[in-house]
């Protein structure tokens, strides 16, 4: 089991969600992202399931809003580069990115300002280490347009999928 102390902290949110990341094992620069939510001591790694089920929350509540943040997560993946350095730094991520986006922190389990946070190192290590990203592109070229089921199907059974 990860403890805190294995981690190094990236970002801590206005709603109090810690972004850590951990050296990982595929290549020289892999790393693992977890988060610890306001009030828990436990380190998470949410999968891509979590996240799609989160935004379909969101979506539920405002789908013009949700398409909008999921177009701009797109946009990230042709825009962020591969690293060769740990940790991680945000290439593009600023905390005002999700202001918009605030109506949609009162449904599902991560903030707006998270999703942006742990989407971009998402994208940064999956692009360190599994170049072109078809899996993390399709899903988002899915989302909203293919049924949930199909979605979330894929989600839940990461790359073998």
């Amino acid at each position: 089991m990860v403890k805190e102390s294995d981690l190094t902290p990236i970002f801590t949110t206005a709603s109090g969600e810690r972004i850590m990341v951990k050296k990982g094992k595929l290549s020289k620069w892999d790393f693992r992202v977890y988060y610890i939510k306001k009030g828990l001591k436990i380190p998470r790694s949410p999968k891509h399931s979590h996240l799609t089920i989160d935004l379909y929350i969101k979506y539920g509540k405002n789908p013009k809003l949700t398409m909008k943040m999921v177009e701009k997560f797109r946009k990230l993946l042709d825009l962020i580069k591969p690293i060769d350095f740990f940790p991680p730094k945000f290439q593009f991520f600023k905390p005002s990115d999700a202001r918009e986006f605030k109506e949609l922190d009162s449904v599902g389990i991560f903030s707006s300002e998270f999703l942006f946070a742990y989407e971009e190192l998402m994208i940064i290590q999956e692009k360190t280490n599994y170049a072109p990203m078809t899996f993390h592109r399709n899903l988002l070229n899915n989302f909203g347009i293919k049924d949930e089921y199909s979605v979330i199907n894929t989600a839940t059974q990461g790359r073998r999928g």
